[in-house]
C-alpha cells in the first residue's frame, strides 16, 4: 500500500483532486476517515475502530467533531498562511481563536480522566491530533495553564510510532519546500470550511451594526 498525504495530487477515477490517497494495488481510498475504516479491517490485529458498538459511536462523534469543527477553522487559516491568497479578512484569525476555545476546552474536559480520547488509542486521537497540534504554526495556541491535560496527550501522539512518522514526515516537506510541486493557488475550501467563513463575517456585520 502506498499513501500520499503530503506532496502527491492524484487525480481518482471520479475525476477529484484530493489527498490524502491510499494506493493499495489496483485499489484506491480517498479521503481520512475512508482510509482509516479501510486500514482498520484490513489489519484487524492492530485496530483503530473498538468493537463495541457504543465505543464505536464515541469515536465516530470525535471523528466527525475533528472533521466537521475543529479542521474547518485549522484549515481557513492555513490557507491564508500558506496559498496565494489576498489579504487575511480583518477579524478573521480573532473569530477563530475564539471559536476554538470552547472546542479545546471540550478536548480537555474528554482527556481529564484517560491518556486517549475514547480510552485506548484510537481513530478519534488520529483524527484530532493533526489539527490541534498545527494550532501553533497558525497562531491558534492552546492556553498551557488552561489546556494542560491536551498538552500532555500532544506530547503522547507525537511520540507515539505513528505520530513520529507523521512528524519526520511534516520536517521533510518543510526542508524541501521550494523544490515541491504544490499548487498554491488552487484552495480547496470545502462546505464546512466555507460555513466558517460565514459565521466568522455574520458575527463581524452584526457587531458593525449594533455599534
Amino acid at each position: 500500500s502506498t499513501l500520499f498525504p503530503y506532496t502527491t495530487l492524484f487525480r481518482s477515477p471520479y475525476r477529484r483532486a484530493e489527498v490524502p490517497v491510499l494506493i493499495d494495488g489496483d485499489f484506491v481510498v480517498c479521503n481520512s476517515p475512508d482510509i482509516l475504516g479501510y486500514l482498520d479491517r484490513k489489519f484487524p490485529e492492530r485496530p483503530v475502530y473498538p468493537a463495541g458498538a457504543r465505543e464505536y459511536a464515541q469515536v465516530r462523534e470525535w471523528e466527525r467533531f475533528a472533521d466537521t469543527q475543529v479542521d474547518p477553522i485549522m484549515t481557513v487559516i492555513g490557507n491564508w498562511k500558506f496559498a496565494e491568497l489576498p489579504a487575511m479578512p480583518d477579524g478573521l484569525l480573532g473569530a477563530a481563536r475564539r471559536d476554538l476555545q470552547p472546542m479545546y476546552d471540550r478536548i480537555e474536559a474528554q482527556l481529564a480522566n484517560r491518556e486517549y480520547l475514547c480510552g485506548e488509542i484510537s481513530a478519534a486521537d488520529f483524527a484530532l491530533y493533526p489539527q490541534v497540534g498545527s494550532g501553533a504554526a497558525l497562531g491558534l495556541t492552546l492556553d498551557r495553564t488552561r489546556h494542560r491535560t491536551v498538552y500532555g496527550w500532544l506530547r503522547r501522539m507525537r511520540d507515539c510510532a505513528e505520530g513520529q512518522s507523521d512528524l519526520s514526515a511534516a520536517r521533510e516537506w518543510w526542508a524541501n519546500r521550494e523544490q515541491k510541486t504544490t499548487d498554491t493557488e488552487r484552495v480547496n475550501w470545502g462546505t464546512f470550511r466555507l460555513e466558517s467563513i460565514w459565521r466568522s463575517e455574520e458575527r463581524r456585520v452584526g457587531k458593525e451594526c449594533r455599534s
